[in-house]
C-alpha cells in the first residue's frame, strides 16, 4: 500500500512539473516570436514607399561593362571629348559649349557699382548691330536710334536721337562711356564724337579705366 501511494506521488509530482514547464515554454514562445522575412519585407517596402525611397534595383542609370577600374575597385575615369573652344574669347571667360555662329562683340553696360563688360554675338559688326545688340541687353533703352554714323580713318561721329542708359541709376557719364567704349573697341575706332540733339561729347578715347567710373 505504502508503495502505491508513493507512487502515486511520484506521478502527481512529474504531472505538475510537466505542466508548469509547458506554460513557461509557451510564455516564453509568445514574447519572443517573430514575424518572418517576408513579413518584414513587406513592412519595410511599405515604409520605404511611403517615405519615398527609391528601389535600389530601380537605377535610372547603368556603369558600362567594359568601364575601366579605379583604384579603389570601382569605375576609373570615364574618357570625355574635348569642347570646342572660341579662340576668340577672353581667356578668363571662354565659352564652354557649342559655338556660335557671327563675330563676338564686347559691350559695356552700367550697373550700380560702375561700369562691366558682357559679350555677344552678331552677325556683322557695325553700327546698326552694337545699337541693336545693346538695346538687346538693356544698355540703351529701345527707343534709341541711330541718326547717323560717320568714320573718317578711325575717327567717327555718331549722331542719336537720344542717350538713356537702361539701367535706371546710370550717371550721363555713364552712358556716354558705355556707348564710347563699344563703338571704339568694336569698331577699330581712335576717337568717337557723340551727338545727342543740342548736347555733343568728346572727341573721346576709350577710357580704360572704365571701373572707376560709378
Amino acid at each position: 500500500m505504502k508503495n502505491i501511494k508513493k507512487l502515486f506521488a511520484a506521478v502527481t509530482i512529474c504531472v505538475f512539473a510537466f505542466a508548469v514547464s509547458a506554460c513557461g515554454s509557451s510564455a516564453s514562445e509568445e514574447e519572443t516570436t517573430m514575424p518572418d522575412a517576408a513579413v518584414i519585407g513587406n513592412i519595410l517596402d511599405e515604409t520605404e514607399q511611403a517615405q519615398g525611397v527609391l528601389d535600389p534595383t530601380d537605377s535610372t542609370y547603368s556603369i558600362p561593362a567594359d568601364a575601366p577600374t579605379g583604384v579603389n575597385g570601382g569605375p576609373g575615369m570615364m574618357e570625355t571629348q574635348p569642347t570646342t573652344i572660341n579662340p576668340n574669347f577672353p581667356e578668363d571667360k571662354k565659352y564652354v559649349g557649342e559655338p556660335e555662329e557671327g563675330t563676338m562683340v564686347c559691350l559695356y553696360a552700367a550697373a550700380n557699382y560702375g561700369i562691366y563688360q558682357l559679350f555677344e554675338y552678331v552677325d556683322v559688326c557695325d553700327a546698326d548691330s552694337l545699337l541693336e545688340v545693346m538695346i538687346m541687353d538693356d544698355i540703351l533703352e529701345s527707343t534709341t536710334e541711330i541718326v547717323a554714323f560717320s568714320n573718317e580713318g578711325g575717327d567717327a561721329v555718331l549722331e542719336l536721337n537720344e542717350l538713356t542708359a537702361g539701367y535706371d541709376s546710370a550717371t550721363e557719364e555713364q552712358a556716354v562711356t558705355c556707348v564710347a567704349n563699344t563703338f571704339i573697341e568694336n569698331l577699330g575706332l581712335n576717337t568717337i564724337e557723340i551727338v545727342v540733339g543740342d548736347q555733343t561729347f568728346g572727341p573721346m578715347s576709350f577710357v580704360e579705366d572704365y571701373s572707376g567710373i560709378n
